[in-house]
């Protein structure tokens, strides 16, 4: 139901907290992001492919980070080529913007779900605090080039809050619109990895319209008008991605001639694949958290253990009082909260897409974990949604995912200290080479072929 100014009129039980303690959520957001990932911010420094940024800017200025990425993704290339210089070559910045940024796309991920389920403020804060931390995704140390993913993927969820705006109201609809279409056009021409959750957009707007009291044929005509700008320009990047730009890295028309050639033998591949993926985002990306090393009282495991009690503490006092003057009502279609779960796995299988039509599959480890980013949002609702549904009430709730948040930041504090020391190798190394090759002059590479550091 919509009122005079085209706004939702949110149920009862969705209504804003009588106390104003929604402004809470988004700080506690950026709070658990800068828990998770910052206490070690300044004791990281560059790692893995963040110094193909580094030294193509030390050697070769701005001029060789534009042409860095030229031939693969040139519009990254302008990117890294601007932010760099004005960022500048101290890790701590990256470290501590990456952190941030993981808080905002957190709290998108907060607005967003509230958006869709008004009357479900407190899976929109399960849902969100669980992306904060999920622990599928252990790169967040490489800053300089996951700062910017998650740039991208504030780009890609705030365009799809804009976009249920502009459903939600008619004043200023077609503006929240246009600034939604070039969010998401930013997002896409820095690369492909969030092209599969623009295909979820249907989906979001299908789910909006729920509360308009539609049948079928006006809900899905709706749903086709409002997704129709964001569908248009995917299918204009899709045909300049296909058929004008085809660099070497990722080249659409060989995998699409594979798929042509053997459509069985790859279709069946890439179902296995994306079955693997789901399971391994979806559940096992959450086993991941529980390790018996959070019970070691050695250092640096002691802090790392003093400071997971705290952020459990923490977690379960911040939805106490999230949910303390919510009231815990069912779902608005009657479906309990089976529509979350439902959602969230449709996220995740589209955004799996692009990953499995390049041939590519997820891993929890290596360089291929950066695949993992793209299903963190579906995998975030899908468990938010599940905790709902398996405990009933509001306590059990709080204290399953006050444990899991808090596994899940002392798993990411653990992989903290891996690169910690992974810094301090670095540094060993560069000190070794200052007094045991004096003669070594600027420009000369140095592979440092061990762990994954290079």
């Amino acid at each position: 139901m919509r009122n005079s100014q085209g706004w939702n009129i949110l149920p009862q039980c969705g209504k804003p907290d009588a106390h104003g303690r929604d402004w809470l959520v988004p700080v506690a957001l950026l709070v658990a992001s800068v828990a998770a990932y910052g206490p070690l911010a300044s004791r990281m420094g560059f790692h893995w492919e963040d110094w193909l940024f580094v030294g193509t800017h030390g050697l070769a200025g701005v001029q060789g980070l534009r042409d860095l990425l030229a031939n693969e993704r040139p519009i990254a290339s302008v990117i890294y080529s601007f932010t760099i210089p004005l960022i500048g070559t101290k890790p701590v910045y990256y470290h501590v913007l990456s952190a941030l940024l993981h808080g905002f796309a957190a709290i998108a991920v907060w607005v967003l779900v509230r958006l869709l389920w008004a009357n479900e403020q407190r899976l929109a804060a399960l849902s969100a605090i669980l992306f904060a931390v999920y622990p599928g995704y252990s790169l967040q140390p490489i800053s300089i080039q996951n700062s910017h993913l998650f740039l991208q993927y504030n780009l890609c969820l705030w365009s799809l809050v804009l976009m249920v705006l502009a459903m939600r109201r008619k004043t200023g609809a077609w503006l929240a619109i246009g600034i939604a279409v070039l969010a998401m056009s930013c997002s896409l021409l820095f690369n492909e990895y969030f092209l599969g959750l623009e295909m979820a957009r249907p989906f979001v707007a299908w789910i909006v319209l729920k509360d308009d009291n539609l049948n079928v044929r006006a809900r899905l005509i709706g749903t086709l008008k409002a997704s129709a700008p964001f569908l248009l320009v995917v299918g204009i990047y899709g045909y300049w991605r296909v058929k004008i730009f085809t660099p070497w890295m990722y080249d659409a028309k060989e995998l699409g001639r594979d798929l042509w050639q053997n459509p069985i033998g790859e279709i069946g591949r890439r179902i296995m694949y994306a079955i693997s993926d789901i399971y391994e985002a979806g559940i096992l990306a959450w086993v991941n958290a529980v390790s018996l090393e959070v019970i070691r009282i050695d250092y640096p495991h002691n802090v790392i253990l003093v400071a997971t009690c705290l952020f459990c503490v923490g977690v379960y006092l911040f939805l106490r009082t999230t949910g303390k003057n919510t009231k815990d009502c069912r779902m608005a279609d009657g479906v309990s909260h089976k529509g979350p779960v439902y959602f969230g796995l449709v996220c995740m299988i589209a955004g799996g897409l692009p990953i499995w039509f390049a041939d590519k599959e997820v891993n929890l480890w290596g360089l291929s974990n950066r695949l993992i980013v793209p299903f963190m949002f579906g995998a975030a609702v899908l468990a938010g949604g599940m905790i709902m549904i398996m405990f009933r009430t509001w306590k059990q709730r709080m204290l399953v995912v006050s444990v899991l948040t808090s596994l899940a930041m002392g798993y990411h504090m653990r992989n903290g200290v891996v690169f910690m020391y992974d810094w301090r190798e670095q540094q060993q190394l560069a000190w070794q080479l200052a007094w045991r090759v004096p003669e070594l002059e600027r420009g000369i590479g140095i592979d440092q072929n061990r762990h994954h550091t290079y």
